[in-house]
């Protein structure tokens, strides 16, 4: 059996990730299925996602954004907490399933530093394709 091509497509929110898969789809001579990140964290319950919630809050067990001010400058972070990690490493497997299976994958994520070897070890014996999506700060805002 032959196994799918894997194409991740890392960028931050609204950099045109989406966009680009949707057009990629398109101009494939073969299917490939577009996995994104936002599918997996709708389901999660919304008491688990959160921004910077206070220590003891459910959000702090499942993915949240630390934001802080420096000037001018807003910096977010995004935080997993057990249940968080949890969902991510099933999403990572969840897509190592279906190329397993042979499908094409277009995945669109945000991937945090401290998945990005979760993503490497899972996808070891796929043919992988990484391409960072940047966006102007102008374009974000």
């Amino acid at each position: 059996m032959k196994k799918g091509t894997i194409i991740i497509l890392n960028g931050t929110s609204s950099s045109g990730k989406t966009s680009i898969a949707k057009a990629f789809q398109k101009m494939a001579d073969k299917p490939f299925l577009h996995c994104c990140i936002d599918q997996y964290v709708g389901m999660m319950p919304e008491k688990y996602l959160g921004l910077n919630p206070e220590k003891g809050e459910p959000a702090r067990e499942g993915i949240y954004f630390e934001m802080s001010k420096n000037g001018s400058y807003t910096h977010v972070k995004t935080q997993l907490g057990p249940a968080g990690l949890s969902m991510m490493k099933g999403m990572h497997r969840s897509f190592s399933a279906m190329a397993l299976e042979g499908n094409h994958l277009i995945i669109d994520d945000v991937i945090p530093k401290v998945m990005l070897k979760n993503y490497l070890s899972i996808f070891k014996p796929f043919q992988v394709f990484f391409i960072g999506v940047h966006c102007p700060l102008k374009e974000l805002e």
